[in-house]
């Protein structure tokens, strides 16, 4: 069976219909895990899914300025995607946020990230990357033993994030991407990562963000143009146009969404 795609998504938003059929465009395989009421594209029901997902959250501790259910939610969905996994028989996938555009067939991706138990986007985001069976077992023990034992040093640690940022008075504090960061530092070598240019072509973590000092257009997203169906973008370093395989619209961005749709890639 070919590599999957798979989103985890909750909703009816047109952005992710189109999100979607994108990332059916070069994929065989593309399913969505949703709520079985508010996600009519949804394959499969993500309360099938959820017992390992429940059992997190019994020791789940919100430290965040952030919605609980929002942040809750996106701890829970490793833990859905592992079993979802499991239960399907499938030994790696690539998971895919639904507000990032695929533009690349994850088959022919894999080889450059196969020596790894899974990738990440700037060391702390999933937004766009690939999971190995092995390595996000090892990922969801690794969170729900660090909320069981709060007593820990590496708890204390993590949690002090939160502790700083309210001293401050910053919003945010402790998600899944904290706990990501923390996992890959402690895992180097394991973990892949999604931004460096490989081969001229590079997996976007922030279409709002420059990143490795791409050319940004006025509208304050990346510069990004099309050649033949895909995505490029000047790199002012290297000197040359980089071609992207995935195109991140975090946040107010996902109103681009719609212009970056193209039937040729």
């Amino acid at each position: 069976m070919s590599i999957p795609v798979i989103f985890i998504h909750n909703g009816n938003q047109d952005y992710f219909k189109t999100v979607f059929q994108q990332a059916c465009k070069l994929n065989a395989y593309v399913f969505v895990l949703g709520d079985r009421v508010k996600t009519p594209l949804a394959h499969f029901y993500t309360d099938h899914y959820f017992e390992l997902a429940g059992e997190f959250a019994k020791h789940y501790e919100h430290l965040s300025t952030n919605g609980y259910e929002v942040e809750l939610m996106c701890f829970q969905r490793w833990f859905i995607l592992q079993d979802f996994m499991v239960k399907h028989g499938m030994d790696r996938c690539f998971h895919l946020d639904s507000d990032t555009m695929l533009y690349a067939n994850v088959d022919e991706e894999y080889p450059k990230y196969e020596q790894f138990d899974f990738t990440l986007s700037h060391r702390c985001c999933g937004n766009g990357c690939f999971f190995t069976l092995k390595g996000l077992s090892e990922f969801c023990n690794f969170l729900i033993n660090f909320y069981r034992n709060k007593s820990t040093y590496e708890y204390e640690r993590v949690t002090a994030h939160y502790h700083i940022r309210q001293k401050h008075g910053l919003d945010g504090g402790v998600c899944d991407m904290t706990l990501l960061e923390f996992y890959s530092y402690k895992h180097c070598g394991k973990i892949g990562e999604m931004m460096h240019i490989l081969d001229g072509s590079v997996y976007d973590h922030n279409i709002n963000e420059t990143d490795q000092y791409f050319n940004m257009s006025p509208k304050g997203i990346k510069d990004i143009f099309f050649v033949n169906g895909k995505p490029f973008c000047g790199q002012k370093i290297l000197g040359q146009d980089i071609q992207f395989k995935t195109l991140h619209f975090q946040g107010s961005a996902k109103r681009f969404i719609p212009e970056f749709v193209h039937a040729g890639c």
